[in-house]
């Protein structure tokens, strides 16, 4: 995304932001480009199943997504299973992360799913092995996926 505009840059380094992830994360915090599609078109229902990210490297990465805009419909929020950070890799994990609903053991608990309500200029914190997914409504005149 930083490449797509300089305003995302300026979002990812600054004061305000990195304020806030360095008690997390402590001094040394570094942008990952290119790791996950959060700027989406609305294709179907398909397009917003709980995942969790690949494992192996993302287990030490925390996503920060930032909100260009308000998302504070239920019914549009990102939703996230709150705890799943804890569950163990139940399958093989490949290289999409892991879909909630392709994992036996995890599937009947999608409906654990809460919202996370966020306005423009919000950022919310999450690991990356915690079931989430978008939810975003179709936006009227792009045309069908």
């Amino acid at each position: 995304m930083v490449s797509l505009d300089s305003a995302f840059l300026e979002v990812a380094t600054s004061h305000r932001l990195l304020d806030v992830l360095e008690p997390v994360l402590g001094p040394n915090v570094e942008l990952v480009e290119n790791r996950h599609n959060h700027v989406i078109i609305y294709c179907g229902p398909a397009t917003d199943r709980l995942h969790r990210d690949i494992l192996q490297w993302s287990r030490s990465i925390l996503t920060v997504l930032v909100y260009l805009s308000d998302c504070i419909d239920l019914g549009s929020a990102t939703r996230v299973v709150p705890g799943s950070h804890l569950w163990p890799c139940a399958d093989e994990p490949n290289n999409g992360g892991t879909w909630l609903d392709e994992v036996g053991t995890y599937a009947r608990l999608r409906d654990q799913a809460v919202a996370v309500p966020a306005g423009a200029g919000d950022a919310v914190l999450m690991h990356g092995q915690l079931y989430h997914a978008g939810r975003v409504r179709p936006l009227q005149g792009l045309g069908s996926c």
